[in-house]
């Protein structure tokens, strides 16, 4: 079966995504990058913003932006958006004008702007989380976030192209969403009351959580269980860390793989075929 296929990317994981599976050829999907490489570009991301002391998180963000800038350019040089080897969705937010933002390939004839983006700062843009990063500043003044602040869980968006600009029916689309993990605190432990300072931190995570069930939730009433499949592990609250790949981390990608990868199988994720993708515009 061949059908077209949009990807959505967002997180500071992407970025690896973006090489993986966006600028190598067909054949070379499948290629595997050694552990220690992974761990090599997570401690390249910048120290603390002083070389000798680390960054007080309430006043300021955790790290800097160079050390992610320079294993970004590492990896995807002087490439742009409209060099992918298939449709892309790689959403953002304009914090500033207060707007989402979502970088897309040429994928359709509307599309006439994104594709002359230097990939490097559609990763920056992507992965700059708030408290973490500073803000993207692109060359004309405008500040991108992580996309993750209105769409946390982006599957609904791929939908929406594949039914909007590329013209699919419905019936025709199926949707794999590949989660960042979710933690789960003891009830007793979650606030549900109070003033700015005790509820800041749980309503956001009650936005975020809100945000990312609802998506799934139109999905799978748009498509049915047969054609959409998620996959985002339970973990206990601190196991993991959003700026810190660890051992544990990959041990639970690999554990999960081999649990899910049957069903993706029964399931017929492993007979797609993308249609071939041309362009509508070519980066110059």
């Amino acid at each position: 079966m061949k059908t077209q296929f949009v990807g959505v990317f967002q997180s500071p994981a992407s970025v690896h995504f973006f090489k993986l599976l966006v600028y190598l050829p067909g054949e070379a999907v499948g290629f595997k990058v050694p552990p220690n490489k992974f761990f090599q570009i997570f401690l390249s991301v910048g120290g603390f913003r002083d070389a000798g002391a680390q960054a007080t998180p309430e006043i300021e963000v955790k790290y800097s932006n160079e050390g992610l800038r320079k294993a970004l350019e590492e990896l995807l040089g002087d490439r742009k958006l409209g060099e992918s080897k298939t449709r892309l969705l790689i959403p953002a937010f304009d914090p500033k004008f207060e707007g989402i933002h979502i970088f897309k390939t040429p994928h359709h004839r509307r599309l006439q702007t994104d594709y002359k983006e230097n990939a490097v700062h559609v990763a920056l843009a992507t992965s700059a989380a708030p408290t973490y990063l500073d803000p993207h500043l692109k060359n004309f003044g405008l500040e991108l976030v992580d996309g993750g602040i209105w769409a946390n869980n982006p599957v609904m968006l791929a939908v929406a192209e594949g039914m909007g600009y590329l013209g699919q029916d419905q019936k025709n689309i199926a949707a794999l969403r590949i989660g960042t993990t979710h933690e789960v605190d003891s009830i007793n432990k979650i606030k549900t009351a109070g003033g700015k300072a005790t509820m800041a931190a749980p309503l956001i995570n009650f936005m975020m959580r809100g945000q990312s069930q609802s998506a799934s939730g139109m999905v799978l009433h748009l498509l049915g269980k047969g054609r959409y499949h998620e996959i985002n592990p339970e973990v206990a609250a601190g196991d993991f860390k959003l700026d810190k790949l660890s051992r544990e981390l990959l041990a639970l990608a690999e554990a999960r793989w081999r649990h899910q990868s049957s069903e993706l199988m029964d399931k017929g994720f492993f007979d797609h075929q993308a249609q071939p993708y041309t362009p509508c515009y070519q980066p110059s």
